[in-house]
């Protein structure tokens, strides 16, 4: 263990996620799925607001044109400003079932890949997709139950991508050309850990830092897949992670307390809370959405 993550916003949130830093405006996003939420904060000046979103959403990232491309549990749709109303987006081919979106990221030329999970946590009926700056929609893989941590490697050889309920980070070849995730094999498996996998993201170094829920800690994987280091969260429920501040060293972590007790909250207070730890290197700058 090097370091221990600190609380910057004891926010409380039930299911904070999807941490997302703009360089632009000096400032850290994030989202709470189960309230829901979408807080700002800009660390410098301490700085902190927060704005109801209405209905829940699964993930979301900044569009170059401004405003926020939002993965709300039933569809697509833009934001123009956190208070906003959003506007829908027309996908065609898109057909969720009994699915609903989850965790998403761009990739380096502006593409959102969002992956969908079963509303019931219980089927393998997730799919992963990928969104172009067209808005047209191409399914990358399937047999998914919860999706989580997609994120590309620096060199853009590897797409990483979790599966929370089977304990698994997968790993793809990834054609940065094509747009494409192939030959998926599993890259770490988690049977061995306390926890489980949920939001990742890369360091410059090719690092993998993935969130361990139920783990109490932030954990770094080598390109060959072996454990690193790691940052102990003091919450239950590390959820995901990103890199930010003015340096791209800062690693923010978001948490959850859905379904914590009494004795585990008053064992962990800040569970809910927002987190940051000096990552001792540096990370990637995310890229908006193209469209």
């Amino acid at each position: 263990m090097d370091k221990i993550a600190h609380c910057l916003i004891d926010s409380k949130d039930v299911l904070g996620e999807n941490p997302l830093w703009c360089p632009q405006e000096s400032a850290l996003y994030w989202i709470d799925v189960a309230r829901p939420t979408l807080h700002r904060l800009e660390p410098a000046g301490g700085r902190y607001e927060k704005w109801d979103l209405g209905k829940p959403v699964g993930s979301f990232v900044k569009r170059a044109r401004g405003g926020f491309l939002m993965a709300y549990r039933a569809g697509l749709a833009l934001l123009d400003a956190p208070d906003a109303s959003p506007r829908p987006l027309n996908v065609p081919g898109l057909e969720l079932g009994e699915a609903r979106f989850n965790d998403g990221k761009c990739d380096r030329q502006g593409r959102f890949w969002v992956g969908t999970m079963d509303r019931n946590v219980k089927q393998p009926i997730g799919r992963l997709f990928r969104l172009d700056a067209d808005l047209s929609l191409h399914e990358i893989d399937h047999d998914i139950t919860i999706s989580n941590g997609p994120c590309f490697s620096p060199d853009d050889r590897w797409f990483y991508f979790n599966d929370s309920p089977r304990r698994v980070t997968y790993r793809y070849e990834f054609d940065a050309g094509a747009g494409m995730a192939r030959n998926r094999q599993v890259f770490i498996d988690w049977q061995s850990l306390d926890g489980r996998p949920d939001g990742a993201t890369v360091d410059a170094e090719g690092g993998l830092w993935v969130a361990e829920v139920h783990g109490h800690r932030v954990v770094r994987f080598l390109p060959d897949g072996r454990i690193d280091r790691w940052i102990e969260v003091p919450a239950e429920r590390p959820t995901s992670v990103c890199f930010g501040g003015p340096d791209l060293r800062t690693l923010f972590i978001t948490s959850s307390t859905l379904g914590l007790s009494d004795d585990a909250l008053a064992g962990l207070p800040q569970s809910g809370g927002l987190f940051a730890a000096d990552a001792g290197v540096a990370g990637l700058p995310e890229r908006p959405f193209a469209g």
